[in-house]
């Protein structure tokens, strides 16, 4: 079990983006758990505790109270940021010099087939005013999956070309279940 008490907020943050899984056990003298995600950054009250807001609940949690759960490569909830932009909770921090042929070794190893386009590809009128300056026409944008089934959204970034968008499904998952 990871502990997580007593680190602070943006250590939670960096070990676990928005989008992450907990149990979190409501009661410390009750084991039962129930399955959480995160949809928020951490953030610290005035006494100290540090706490998250997650699916299904109004308020907040305490992060005293969770476990975190093993984040794989399968979809995950998308949660964008204020400009539009996300990335799967398992992705790794790539740095811009990454070699192409690198990244795709490592969808490789996950066992995940990964196409992209660029906004462009799906809106010209958001492309029209990104080019203007508009920054958010990122945010509006919603990403058309790749034909075929099982695609799931994977990551929305800038490039030097313009925002761009990643969808993965499991290698070799044609639709044919």
């Amino acid at each position: 079990m990871t502990k997580l008490h007593g680190i602070t907020a943006a250590e939670f943050d960096q070990r676990f983006p928005v989008g992450s899984t907990f149990k979190y056990f409501p009661m410390i003298i009750n084991p039962e758990f129930r399955e959480v995600v995160s949809r928020s950054p951490a953030w610290a009250l005035g006494h100290g505790a540090v706490v998250i807001s997650v699916e299904g609940c109004a308020g907040c949690l305490s992060i005293e109270h969770m476990e975190p759960i093993t984040v794989g490569t399968g979809p995950a909830v998308v949660v964008r940021d204020a400009d539009g932009f996300w990335a799967h909770p398992a992705t790794p921090e790539f740095e811009e010099s990454t070699p192409y042929s690198e990244c795709m070794d490592w969808y490789s190893k996950q066992g995940l087939e990964v196409k992209g386009h660029y906004m462009e590809g799906d809106s010209d009128d958001l492309t029209a005013r990104w080019d203007d300056g508009d920054l958010s026409a990122v945010a509006e944008w919603q990403p058309k999956p790749p034909e075929g089934e099982g695609w799931y959204l994977w990551s929305i970034f800038d490039t030097e070309d313009g925002p761009y968008c990643e969808f993965a499904r499991p290698a070799g998952d044609k639709g044919l279940l």
